[in-house]
């Protein structure tokens, strides 16, 4: 197992990720919601007893579940941006002080080779040397 550390996250980065992901949920919320609004506006105005006091009530609630599906998304996404990226200006200068987050990793394929990282050397033509021309001994 090799153990790795996370020094910093990409502030946008994250708080892009953080809006998606809320602006599913605050969707989901959303539907939620409204359908509970637009379930009780429509039994108001379709109760037994109709006076334009309920059915007025019902026209408004039906109406705020319509809004809600809209904007709780929008509100969400909006905020949660913004959070995601307090909370990765926040981590990063945290970790600058006590370090990063450490996690290890364990390798699941049994002939998995680390991808090379080290960047090759740049070609320089003042120094370039000839390759031997004798063979080599295998």
């Amino acid at each position: 197992m090799a153990k790795r550390t996370i020094k910093s996250f990409g502030v946008l980065s994250m708080a892009k990720i953080y809006g998606v992901l809320c602006v599913v949920l605050g969707f989901i919320i959303g539907l939620l919601y409204g359908a509970i609004f637009m379930l009780v506006g429509g039994a108001m105005m379709a109760g037994g007893q109709q006076t334009s006091e309920t059915a007025m009530g019902g026209a408004g609630a039906f109406g705020i579940g319509l809004v809600m599906i809209i904007t709780i998304p929008i509100f969400y996404g909006i905020f949660v941006f913004v959070c995601g990226a307090l909370t990765a200006w926040i981590y990063n200068v945290a970790s600058g002080f006590v370090g990063g987050l450490e996690f290890e990793v364990e390798d699941t394929e049994p002939n998995y080779q680390q991808p090379y990282t080290s960047s090759p050397r740049p070609f320089n033509a003042d120094t370039y040397q000839e390759p031997p021309t004798s063979p080599r001994p295998y």
